[in-house]
């Protein structure tokens, strides 16, 4: 546990959950890195990114997270209302390191999937040794550096 959000691995793939992808609260260039999401139990569903977590970051305050709004892939809309849900407790931000996977897997959806899920660990099924990361090391480290430096000048 990272402050009030559940880490269970540095490493996951993401899984096509509703609410989290949801088109309607992605801001449009951001929709074509999600799937569907599946219906039932027993569908088959397509895992096609992975990341690994880079840093976390905790956010307190309305100031800084607009200050972020450029490096989301949510909407502003939902991002203020998900901090006025969780106002009494700051939001956990999370540096991700994301990569495609040149051969997108499969994996039959399984009811420990269901609700508010939008990670799951590393099947072994799935190689992970073959995937190309999403932004460069120079781009990343430029992501990076623009978000602390948002955080810290907000915050300090």
């Amino acid at each position: 546990m990272r402050g009030s959000f559940d880490v269970r691995s540095d490493a996951f793939f993401f899984y096509p959950a509703y609410y989290h992808q949801n088109p309607r609260i992605l801001k449009p260039d951001n929709r074509c890195w999600f799937g569907d999401e599946p219906d039932t139990v027993g569908d088959d569903v397509t895992i096609g990114l992975y990341a690994e977590l880079a840093d976390t970051i905790w956010i307190g305050d309305m100031p800084a997270l607009y200050g972020l709004k450029s490096h989301f892939i949510w909407t502003t809309d939902y991002i203020r209302d998900w901090f006025y849900w969780k106002s009494e407790k700051s939001l956990t931000l999370q540096l991700l390191r994301p990569f495609k996977l040149d051969h997108p897997g499969t994996l039959t959806v399984l009811p420990d999937y269901a609700g508010c899920l939008s990670r799951i660990e590393p099947e072994k099924t799935i190689k992970v040794s073959e995937c190309n990361p999403v932004l460069n090391d120079i781009d990343r480290a430029r992501e990076g550096d623009a978000i602390l430096d948002v955080v810290s000048s907000v915050t300090s």
